[in-house]
């Protein structure tokens, strides 16, 4: 089985739009297509930002293993989730403590169902492997505040 980095983005997308998170539920994920450059866009749009996300393949490694019609490889996805900075009080009252605190369970959801443990959920798409989140950041912006999730995902791609 084989599959493409294109497969593999569009499900990791559509399996976080699909979480229910479980502190402001309200509020789901959802996916912002319509950027050129995401962060310019939830900068932009701050007030209307809260938990849209995009995932971009950022890099990929050689084949680790060939056979000359399926190759083993090694992609790099990031996922940015924005917040903005001002949460609607329902969301909690302390501030910029409760966003971050909102961020890193939002995180840990989104790594359950497209990290490692996603294989097991069938979250995968058919010649997936793997995918194991290598780093979280928050990052503070303009008037954002973004998660930022790093996979490395393992798959085969059919060479010809």
């Amino acid at each position: 089985m084989t599959t493409t980095i294109a497969l593999i983005r569009d499900q990791m997308i559509t399996v976080v739009e699909s979480l229910t998170p479980a502190s402001f539920a309200s509020s789901k994920f959802k996916a912002e297509r319509s950027y050129y450059n995401f962060e310019e866009w939830a900068n932009d749009h701050a007030n209307t930002c809260l938990r849209r996300f995009c995932v971009i393949n950022v890099g990929q490694d050689p084949p680790e293993v060939t056979d000359h019609q399926v190759e083993y490889l090694r992609a790099d996805f990031l996922v940015q989730v924005a917040y903005p900075k001002r949460l609607p009080t329902s969301a909690g009252t302390d501030g910029l403590r409760d966003l971050r605190d909102l961020m890193r369970e939002d995180a840990d959801l989104i790594d359950d169902y497209i990290g490692a443990v996603g294989g097991a959920r069938g979250n995968y798409v058919s010649g997936q492997c793997g995918s194991v989140k290598t780093s979280h950041e928050l990052r503070e912006d303009e008037a954002v505040l973004f998660s930022e999730l790093n996979f490395e995902v393992y798959f085969n791609r059919s060479v010809a």
